[in-house]
């Protein structure tokens, strides 16, 4: 992927935790991929390696001013 302007970008790490019939999934954000990776592999390491899966950081670009904006467009019509 290129990416031309890495203000507009913001890495994410998705977290599965599967236990007896409850699934828990967290997706925290981070400004850079250093912190996102640190998270990761700290997160692999600390957690069982059974029914958890950690992805390994992927970007995530702005596409929109705002939600809000999007959503009034949306409404207008």
């Amino acid at each position: 992927m290129f990416i031309t302007n890495e203000n507009n970008v913001s890495y994410c790490v998705f977290v599965r935790i599967e236990t007896e019939g409850d699934t828990k999934v967290y997706t925290p954000f981070f400004p850079c991929i250093e912190e996102a990776e640190e998270y990761a592999n700290s997160m692999r390491a600390l957690l069982p390696k059974e029914n958890v899966v950690v992805t390994e950081p992927y970007p995530v670009v702005k596409t929109i001013e705002s939600l809000e904006k999007e959503f009034h467009k949306v409404i207008k019509k």
